[in-house]
């Protein structure tokens, strides 16, 4: 058992107390008692503790999920924003196998052998990738992933770290405007701030006729000088 204890000098310590009992005859005649000062390690675990809580508070505010999976497919930390996300507790989630339970059943073994590969050095990781989470009530989410390996001292791989931007609604507006453009006659672009093609619609591709990929990435004016040519 522990204590706190103060010095003949005032200063109080913490310490580690062991009590063994010395028997006699079947009697119990004195208690040994060994005492250990703690105060230091007792100091540096408060530490650890705060700093460990410290990070959990920036892990906590992220706006993305963010997630760190063993060797052994199991989850060791995930945050605030992933638990909404999944839908579920932190403790159930922590300690449960990541694919398993998180990752559609469809593509479940393509992306669990992924992670196996990645995990014996037979194959690199993908620094981005998108892939869909199921969720507690069974919805499927897709998510944009980063991806970081983590490495023991000896330079062993011994897990991942990923974070994940929950894209699906974004992929449903973009689906939902390329349908409706693919049904009009006219021709539509999507222009970055620097004028610059990330989506056209076929009768626009046919108005200057370039196939899209010939059409993404270029500046909206250099284009459309093929219908002004027309």
């Amino acid at each position: 058992f522990e204590l706190r204890i103060k010095s003949e000098s005032g200063k109080i310590l913490t310490c580690e107390f062991t009590a063994v009992p010395q028997v006699k005859n079947g009697q119990v005649i004195n208690i040994i008692g060994i005492a250990r000062d703690i105060t230091e390690r007792k100091k540096s675990e408060d530490i650890l503790r705060r700093e460990r809580d410290k990070a959990q508070q920036y892990l906590d505010i992220a706006g993305v999920i963010l997630v760190a999976i063993d060797a052994n497919q199991k989850i060791k930390l995930i945050n605030k924003k992933g638990c909404e996300i999944l839908g579920c507790c932190e403790e159930d989630i922590i300690g449960k196998s990541w694919f398993d339970i998180f990752i559609p059943e469809k593509s479940r073994e393509d992306v669990k052998n992924v992670f196996v590969k990645i995990m014996k050095g037979e194959a690199e990781a993908v620094e981005y990738h998108e892939n869909s989470v199921v969720t507690r009530n069974g919805e499927e989410r897709l998510i944009a992933w980063h991806n970081s390996l983590i490495k023991d001292d000896e330079g062993n791989i011994t897990g991942t770290l990923s974070s994940g931007e929950d894209i699906t609604e974004h992929k449903k507006a973009e689906e939902f405007i390329r349908n409706i453009l693919e049904t009009v006659d006219e021709g539509f672009i999507v222009i970055d701030r620097d004028y610059r093609i990330i989506n056209a619609n076929r009768a626009y591709c046919t108005q200057v006729n370039m196939p899209l990929e010939s059409v993404i990435g270029k500046h909206c004016h250099e284009v459309s000088h093929h219908i002004s040519k027309r």
